[in-house]
């Protein structure tokens, strides 16, 4: 059975920050949502080229710390 790869995360964020975000978004041709998908894989991506990859087991680990 295939499992739902997305999550929900509610952000809290200046209001005119958001609406000039939002204007980018539509510049670059993307929802808001996309845009902010785009931006979370190329900061992911940066640490992960300047640290090493994330790993299933660090994420684990991390989270089990957390619960």
């Amino acid at each position: 059975m295939k499992t739902n790869q997305t999550a929900s995360y509610s952000l809290r964020v200046n209001r005119i920050l958001l609406k000039k975000f939002r204007y980018i978004a539509d510049y670059e041709g993307r929802s808001t949502n996309r845009e902010i998908e785009q931006i979370m894989r190329q900061h992911v991506k940066k640490h992960e080229d300047e640290h090493g990859a994330i790993t299933s087991e660090m994420l684990d680990a991390f989270y089990a710390k957390e619960s």
